[in-house]
């Protein structure tokens, strides 16, 4: 027997309303065509987010609301490249 675990998280903005499902590597953003799952880092140019993922490709997306979309990329553990604490980690990862 098997058990999966099943959570939603609801966003809360002025202008919409944002229901992500989220189950095992299957966390997903809104008219955002990847799940967590494939994304290795990003980074942020004016709204602009450059992704790279696993796979070694590169895609850029402009969501409807940056900061939630900023917000599910932190949360879903994917590395933000212009972050301090990223630079941090990578010092202490070279010794």
């Amino acid at each position: 027997m098997s058990i999966s675990v099943v959570s939603h998280v609801f966003f809360v903005t002025p202008t919409h309303f944002f229901n992500i499902k989220r189950m095992g590597t299957n966390n997903t953003f809104p008219d955002f065509g990847h799940s967590a799952a494939e994304l290795s880092a990003f980074a942020i140019s004016l709204d602009v987010f450059i992704i790279s993922l696993k796979n070694g490709k590169i895609v850029r997306f402009i969501p409807k609301d940056a900061n939630q979309f900023r917000v599910w990329l932190r949360k879903s553990g994917i590395r933000d490249v212009n972050s301090n604490e990223s630079t941090t980690q990578l010092h202490k990862e070279q010794g």
